[in-house]
């Protein structure tokens, strides 16, 4: 025996199945139309920061060195904020009018960018071995540190088109070495202007006007310098871009000497110097150097040679505030 159902009651059941029926009905439509096309890809890059994100670094990620050994010129352009650069290397050197028959020496430069604009750096040289003229043809041998000189840099000026970046450093002498000098002699502290850009051809350029405070005992005379460096690779398809080579031309006056190396007077010494560098890439924070320099004057050291390493560590000293973005997607 069936219960009869009030009438409000059964109207207020027939909507609500009507509801459910066109919901229903509502659903599978959308479904047929949206289910079975996939998620649509983004055909534009999209730039996500690299925070959080885990992936195996390549050369793009490693930090890019950027040596100024051999050379006398400085690069006008840093190295990475925050990486520490070390540069060290050994050069042998012969017949230097001051006085020096030959000299083996070590050196050493710390350097770091604080900032895309200012950089702090602290040359030394640990050791030199050198052979020293006496009287007559006696000679002796001398083993000694050179000077500690910390150092920094201000980037006035960076590349734009075919404006040069130009950039201003300083130099000053804290604890004075007693290794034997060579042509350029020792100053107590330097004042640089850089200026560094690229030319047409894959040809870039550096050039330094140095102002130093030369120093023998309690004189102190002005030294001026001028170099100008021309860098462009070498066998780019052989080596991947690898091997560079750089042509330099340094001049310094010698305010303190007045004798080439035969011992001939002179009113006015300048030293000129040509220098060549093949520089090999093994890693972009991994860079080796080898170099020969040929005295042009006769108060100019005869000849120098030199190998030597730049390494910059893969990881900064403090966070990076500014991350590197990585672009996904084609």
């Amino acid at each position: 025996m069936s219960v009869p159902v009030p009438p409000k009651r059964g109207k207020r059941r027939a909507r609500y199945r009507r509801t459910l029926c066109f919901g229903a009905a509502l659903l599978v439509m959308t479904t047929r139309m949206h289910g079975q096309a996939p998620a649509p890809v983004p055909r534009t890059a999209t730039a996500i920061e690299n925070t959080n994100a885990a992936f195996s670094p390549t050369d793009v990620d490693i930090p890019q060195a950027n040596p100024a050994r051999p050379t006398v010129t400085t690069p006008a352009h840093l190295p990475p904020t925050g990486y520490l650069q070390f540069e060290q290397g050994v050069v042998r050197a012969g017949a230097s009018p001051a006085g020096t028959n030959a000299q083996f020496a070590v050196s050493q430069v710390t350097k770091i960018a604080l900032t895309s604009r200012i950089l702090v750096q602290f040359l030394t040289q640990p050791y030199a071995r050198s052979t020293l003229q006496s009287t007559g043809t006696q000679t002796y041998t001398s083993n000694d540190p050179g000077d500690l000189q910390p150092g920094g840099e201000l980037v006035a000026h960076k590349a734009v088109g075919a404006l040069p970046s130009i950039t201003l450093g300083y130099i000053r002498r804290v604890r004075a070495g007693t290794s034997a000098n060579l042509d350029v002699g020792e100053y107590s502290q330097s004042a640089l202007v850089l200026l560094g850009g690229d030319l047409r051809g894959g040809f870039h350029y550096d050039s330094n006007l140095l102002f130093n405070e030369g120093s023998n005992g309690p004189q102190r005379r002005a030294q001026l310098g001028q170099t100008l460096a021309m860098s462009h690779g070498l066998f780019p398809v052989a080596t991947k871009q690898r091997l560079s080579g750089t042509v330099e031309l340094s001049h310094f006056t010698q305010p303190f000497n007045h004798a080439t190396a035969a011992g001939d007077y002179v009113a006015r010494a300048n030293a000129v110097d040509l220098l060549f560098v093949g520089a090999f890439s093994l890693r972009p924070n991994l860079i080796f150097d080898a170099s020969v320099d040929r005295g042009l004057t006769s108060t100019s050291t005869h000849w120098q040679g030199g190998v030597g390493v730049t390494y910059i560590p893969p990881h900064r000293l403090w966070p990076d505030r500014h991350p590197r973005v990585i672009h996904v997607g084609k």
